[in-house]
Formats: C-alpha cells, structure tokens, sequence
C-alpha cells in the first residue's frame, strides 16, 4: 500500500524480491478496506486480508471478483476510489 504510513514509519530502501511460479504480487488503494457495512462497520484491512487469501489470484479475473466481493460490503453504496491490481506468475 503506497502513502499509508508517513516516512518515519517504514524503511523506503528499495528491495528485490524474487517471484516463482505461483506467486502473486497484490496492490489496492485504501478504497479496498476502506469500507462499511449498513451497520456502519468498518471492514478494515483484515476482512480485504481474508477476501485476497480466499481468491484464486492466479486467475485473470481476479481483480474483479476481489472487486465483487468487496463491493456486497458496500450495501448498494457507489465506491469511486477502489483498484485492485494482482499480477501472478503462472503455475
């Protein structure tokens, strides 16, 4: 997540990370857990957390159904501020 933490809380030193086969890379904007329900309940990071560990982030669709899924938290709400972008290396 780019811009969540201010500089002094994390280390901005670039590092190389190796991907095999399999492996997914997972960027979204604040938009992803950033949500409500009718209740008014935060979804926070943790329910986005476990929506992405219960998707096939090797399939092409994907970011559309993390989307999906992320958007029944919504309670019929428009969401304007939501990517979601994963990139995998094949299996």
């Amino acid at each position: 997540m780019l811009g969540v933490l201010a500089p002094d809380e994390f280390d901005a030193e670039p590092i190389t990370t190796h991907f095999e086969p399999g492996d997914a890379l997972i960027t979204c904007t604040d938009g992803a857990f950033e949500r409500f329900d009718s209740k008014g309940t935060l979804a926070g990071f943790s329910t986005y957390q476990s929506i992405i560990e219960s998707s096939d982030t090797s399939s092409v669709a994907a970011p559309e159904t993390v989307l999906a899924v992320l958007d029944t938290l919504q309670d019929g709400q428009v969401e304007d501020d939501t990517v979601v972008l994963i990139a995998s290396l094949p299996t």
